[in-house]
């Protein structure tokens, strides 16, 4: 086997930093999602979010000293295509009466998959 092989052969792929963010903030809102705020904390430490500080949270968290204004914009603009133009107001879209919990994560999901397409 070649040197060139045997790298090759190492190669880790690179996700896009829009599918890093929204790995994250789904990871965040298995942890506790909530409506019509933007963050519940607890005295036991658990943090509650809704979905768009959620991606807030994990672009701040995953880029904190890079370009975290471009990447929050392409993350939640991801997030806004996998809504399905519904809607183009996160917070509005997360806080219907009619929204579940494991319906925002099958969204985080399809933004994944978008991310990766």
């Amino acid at each position: 086997m070649s040197k060139h092989e045997h790298i090759k052969q190492f190669e880790i792929a690179v996700e896009p930093d829009v599918v890093r963010v929204m790995r994250r903030a789904r990871e965040m809102i298995e942890e506790g999602w909530c409506q019509k705020t933007a963050c519940l904390h607890f005295h036991d430490g658990r943090i509650s979010r809704c979905s768009s500080q959620a991606i807030f949270d994990a672009t701040l968290e995953l880029f904190p000293a890079g370009n975290i204004i471009e990447v929050a914009q392409k993350s939640e603009s991801l997030f806004i295509k996998a809504i399905g133009c519904l809607s183009n107001n996160i917070p509005m879209w997360n806080d219907s009466r009619y929204r579940y919990k494991e319906e925002v994560l099958e969204t985080f999901d399809k933004a994944i998959r978008i991310g990766l397409s």
